[in-house]
């Protein structure tokens, strides 16, 4: 009886020991589980207050467009701390914004989420000067990011083949700047090689361009033959060969868009003026760095909107880009009732 009994208080002992090291081990996992929650809040909360601060530099540069802020709406800057008030701060000492730079010239138009666009091309060289543009390069994808199915075929004669779920056909209209050739055309992207594809005559053209595999989630159209003329009729634009490009796609859904190009002399890339703004913003929150780069079309609540506008010119009525420039400076002349670039 001793025996069993003694067995008994040991088996209890035992169980007892067993069961603290459980309750120890489960309450030390929590432990860790919390701790690591908690840092993974805590990392999340610091990089969005920077993401945050980032967005707000770029926030910054708009509003002094807007309000024709002489440091934000005369020029580009390449130095990260612009004066004036440019850069704002912000009550967590641990959170600014490192550099904040802006450039009226990008190599790129940037465009997301948008249903449609209309931009003037206005190609100038490194120096600053107006150059002729060969080539340009439309870099176009369903704004979500997810791949997409390309066309394996495509008769270039109608575009009855269309499919819904499909990598999104690109519509493209281009002009120069007296709207003597306008063309639309409709680039459908099929799967393989890509190569320099001519946009066609004036009228409405359904062109196709290689994007690779048979799903992606861009494809990269390197456009020709834009049928675009030098403006003769003013000084400041009198070697460019550029005009209004407007892209949407073909079924109406959202696409993100990245337009460049190349001079027609050299091969180097253009610069478009005054066409966009590219902010770049960086902030600094701790540890964490959060860099934004985000494309400002000149236009909006701004002066500096392009309209397109009709004037009688001799016997013929043409239609005009007119750059109302009169509240600010930038170096770009106003302009009247005449057929001219900005």
């Amino acid at each position: 009886m001793k025996n069993t009994i003694n067995q008994e208080g040991a088996a209890s002992l035992l169980f007892t020991l067993v069961m603290i090291i459980i309750i120890s081990l489960l309450a030390i996992g929590f432990s860790v589980i919390t701790t690591n929650d908690q840092k993974a809040t805590l990392d999340k909360s610091v990089s969005l207050q920077a993401e945050y601060a980032a967005q707000s530099g770029i926030n910054s540069v708009v509003e002094g467009i807007i309000n024709h802020n002489s440091a934000v709406s005369q020029s580009s800057t390449s130095t990260c701390a612009p004066t004036d008030g440019v850069i704002p701060t912000f009550p967590n000492p641990n959170t600014r914004i490192t550099c904040l730079k802006w450039s009226y010239s990008p190599q790129s138009l940037v465009y997301s989420s948008a249903n449609s666009l209309s931009t003037i091309i206005n190609p100038v060289s490194a120096s600053g000067s107006p150059t002729s543009i060969s080539e340009v390069d439309i870099t176009w994808g369903p704004s979500d990011s997810m791949p997409k199915t390309t066309y394996t075929s495509f008769t270039n004669s109608s575009l009855s083949g269309v499919v819904s779920d499909n990598f999104p056909i690109l519509k493209i209209v281009t002009a120069n700047f007296d709207m003597s050739n306008l063309t639309t055309t409709y680039v459908v992207p099929v799967s393989g090689s890509s190569s320099v594809v001519a946009l066609g005559t004036p009228g409405i053209n359904i062109i196709s361009v290689g994007c690779g595999a048979t799903s992606a989630k861009t494809c990269t159209a390197k456009l020709k033959c834009l049928q675009w003329t030098a403006n003769v009729a003013n000084s400041s634009c009198k070697a460019t060969n550029g005009g209004l490009l407007t892209t949407s796609s073909f079924d109406g859904s959202q696409l993100s868009i990245n337009i460049s190009g190349i001079q027609s002399t050299g091969g180097a890339a253009v610069q478009f003026s005054n066409s966009q703004v590219q902010i770049d913003s960086t902030a600094q929150n701790g540890n964490t760095v959060k860099r934004l780069v985000a494309g400002y079309t000149i236009g909006g609540a701004s002066a500096w909107s392009p309209t397109l506008t009709a004037a009688t010119v001799s016997t013929a009525l043409c239609k005009n880009f007119e750059f109302d420039n009169s509240g600010n400076s930038t170096g770009s002349p106003y302009l009247g009732s005449v057929r001219a670039c900005y």
